[in-house]
């Protein structure tokens, strides 16, 4: 009996849905947000820091290496020990089109000029300090400085706390997303279209979401 169960529970995990919300920045409204920004935005990190925090994340070290290998920039926040307490990543392309780790093995392009956060985490004894809200402040402000104000972030329909202090931080929400996965394949569906996609293929989110006004 418990190859038959460990089978089924294997096949469930390849089929599923899940709603996922997408925000715009809106540049108006980070200018009268009180938010204060905190933490760095980080081109290189030194091994040893990325190491931990894979570690802390259970992911492997290798992700994160390339990561940083494809240009990705590390959000980073620490503590008054310098030990890293919040993070999460930027992606902001100049000369050509990126690709990202999204959901459930998913990729998101995103063009140049363009910005994409995605992946935070905050360490469970440092969540409620407002960590998250400030270095997505950071990343707006690093992002206003390089010229780009096309800046987009997502959260799961689910995940309230998070999608409070995305609003809070001067985006707005422009699109539900439903991924339906069968197996390698996901349909995700929007409310300007549906995209079929291979697992660790990029899916054009521009072509299932209302434009930025």
């Amino acid at each position: 009996m418990g190859e038959p169960r460990r089978l089924y529970w294997a096949a469930r995990a390849l089929v599923g849905s899940r709603t996922l919300l997408l925000f715009r920045l809106v540049p108006e409204a980070t200018r009268e947000s009180p938010i204060r920004a905190i933490g760095g935005v980080l081109a290189t990190v030194p091994m040893e820091l990325l190491v931990r925090l894979a570690e802390n994340r259970g992911a492997p070290v290798s992700d994160y290496v390339r990561r940083m290998g494809e240009r990705h920039r590390l959000l980073l926040a620490c503590d008054a020990d310098e030990q890293p307490v919040a993070s999460g990543w930027l992606t902001l392309p100049r000369q050509r089109v990126s690709a990202i780790p999204w959901e459930w093995n998913t990729r998101v392009q995103v063009s140049p000029g363009q910005g994409f956060l995605w992946d935070f985490y905050t360490e469970p004894h440092a969540r409620g300090q407002g960590l998250y809200r400030g270095i997505l402040r950071r990343a707006v402000e690093f992002c206003a400085d390089h010229g780009c104000d096309s800046l987009m972030i997502h959260c799961n329909e689910q995940n309230r706390a998070s999608r409070r202090a995305i609003l809070a931080s001067g985006f707005r929400e422009n699109a539900s997303l439903l991924i339906t996965r069968f197996g390698p394949l996901y349909a995700i569906k929007g409310p300007c279209g549906r995209q079929l996609v291979w697992s660790g293929r990029p899916a054009r989110l521009d072509l299932l979401c209302t434009p930025a006004e």
